[in-house]
């Protein structure tokens, strides 16, 4: 029964729609009863299809993006908005970690001059990835010291939701 419903599979429709994994071609090969030449070529035309739309795509976000963006990254050599939030993304880790929770005022925590000098692009590239590297140290040291479980209370992440969805409701 299961190899009757195979049989009136369209594979080759199917498989020009999406990507194949190279270690798939010959199970390609075998259920579409294609040649050697056809599943190269479809396999190659994927290939290049699928770079195409990336580089179309980078292209287009090239010609569209934000210009001061790219000229802090043209001057400084890396992408200084995506540091910023890496840097502070860990500096976050590292305070929820230690117990201190989500504090997203980072003028509190003394580092936002910091993370607006990192988006600026006023910190050197060495500078930058010496600080994100204390910081991945700090962050393993903080993930073994925790005193926050290892996985969360589903029951009580359950109780919550059901709680604040009848309120919502107003059941």
């Amino acid at each position: 029964m299961a190899t009757e419903l195979l049989t009136h599979v369209d594979y080759k429709g199917l498989l020009k729609q999406y990507p194949l994994a190279e270690d798939l071609l010959p199970a390609v090969q075998y259920y579409t009863r294609s040649t050697n030449e056809f599943v190269t070529l479809l396999h190659n035309t994927q290939t290049y299809r699928q770079a195409l739309q990336e580089y179309d795509a980078f292209q287009s976000w090239r010609k569209n993006r934000n210009s001061k963006r790219a000229e802090i990254e043209e001057k400084v050599g890396y992408d200084s908005k995506h540091s910023g939030h890496c840097y502070r993304l860990l500096k976050s880790g590292i305070e929820i970690l230690n117990g201190d929770g989500v504090i997203p005022n980072r003028e509190i925590t003394g580092d936002a001059q910091f993370i607006r000098q990192i988006r600026n692009g006023e910190v050197p590239y060495d500078h930058l990835i010496e600080a994100v590297s204390n910081l991945e140290i700090e962050l393993e040291s903080a993930m073994k010291n925790t005193k926050l479980p290892k996985y969360p209370n589903q029951k009580l992440i359950e109780e919550k939701q059901i709680e604040i969805i009848k309120k919502y409701l107003n059941f």
